[in-house]
């Protein structure tokens, strides 16, 4: 293979990999499920528009935060029920209702589903939220 080759075939997998990554953030970006990942050390590391809408906040605000700072803080949530102890190797669904900082009260499903790395150990978790409050009322 000679160096042009090689060049024009890295060229094309680069343009491939952007236009995968194009789609993964339009997709995550455009659904109206929040989506948040969070690190081995229950860190937020990422979380699309709609993870922060639900939670009455920006993305800025919260990426970042410990989820235990973000969910009992003295600026942040309050839950008002306490959520089922997560399993480290299945996804945990639950319900809880939230007051938000500007004392909305919301009633949201959330799923929580392990990450792993590739030799196994676990390294955080995605979680997946819905407001459902509408639906209850």
């Amino acid at each position: 293979m000679t160096l042009t080759e090689e060049v024009q075939g890295l060229r094309y997998r680069e343009a491939s990999l952007r236009a995968k990554n194009e789609f993964l953030y339009d997709l995550l970006n455009g659904i109206h499920e929040g989506i948040g990942v969070v690190d081995e050390e229950d860190t937020l590391i990422f979380c699309n528009p709609a993870y922060a809408a639900i939670l009455a906040r920006e993305p800025g605000e919260i990426v970042g935060r410990k989820m235990m700072e973000l969910l009992r803080g003295e600026d942040g949530l309050c839950p008002t029920e306490n959520a089922p102890e997560a399993n480290s190797e299945r996804s945990v669904t639950f319900d809880a209702v939230i007051v938000t900082p500007k004392g909305a009260v919301k009633e949201i499903r959330t799923t929580i589903t392990p990450r792993f790395d590739s030799r196994g150990n676990g390294c955080g978790s995605v979680a997946s939220i819905v407001d459902v409050t509408p639906r209850r009322q």
